[in-house]
């Protein structure tokens, strides 16, 4: 499709975080905006799978914050970037955007005129506005507006997008 990839956040700087490094740069997605730490480690997860079908996925992960100075010093290297369609905050507690840093993070939209994505973990919506799109999977939507929602549920997901959107 031709866009331009540029990763941004923290990895530990260790075998998986220079696995990481190497990996992006063999596949063109730029690291200026990752920021290697030693002493953490990089977030790992292994899925062990069966006939196509996940059966347990394992994860290595840490959800230390990591420093608002350093947060800051990476998301103000991707504006001077090549134009994106796009950012995506991944997995708001696991390093870069952790929890002390939303709504700043998200003026990264206004600043660049485009869409923000988030995959949330926290329950507390309102700590994402400012972004374009949130993505919670159905255990996130349920911790955030204390719904048990039962599979096909249409009626209640809908219910409870509308929830959480007013948190926004």
């Amino acid at each position: 499709m031709g866009a331009g990839v540029q990763l941004c956040g923290v990895v530990g700087r260790d075998e998986a975080g220079d696995r990481l490094v190497s990996l992006c740069a063999a596949c063109g997605i730029g690291t200026t905006a990752l920021g290697q730490i030693q002493g953490r480690q990089t977030s790992r997860k292994v899925r062990v799978l069966a006939r196509q079908q996940q059966l347990v996925r394992l994860d290595w992960e840490t959800d230390e914050a990591v420093d608002l100075a350093v947060v800051e010093a990476l998301f103000a290297k991707l504006p001077g970037r090549a134009p994106a369609r796009r950012h995506r905050a991944q997995r708001l507690r696991q390093g870069t955007a952790d929890t002390s840093l939303p709504p700043r993070s998200y003026r990264i939209r206004p600043r660049c005129w485009r869409p923000v994505l988030v995959d949330p973990r926290a329950s507390d919506f309102a700590r994402y506005r400012g972004a374009t799109v949130i993505k919670p999977n159905l255990a996130e939507v349920e911790r955030a507006t204390g719904r048990q929602l039962a599979e096909g549920d249409v009626q209640g997901l809908d219910d409870a997008a509308r929830e959480t959107a007013k948190t926004k």
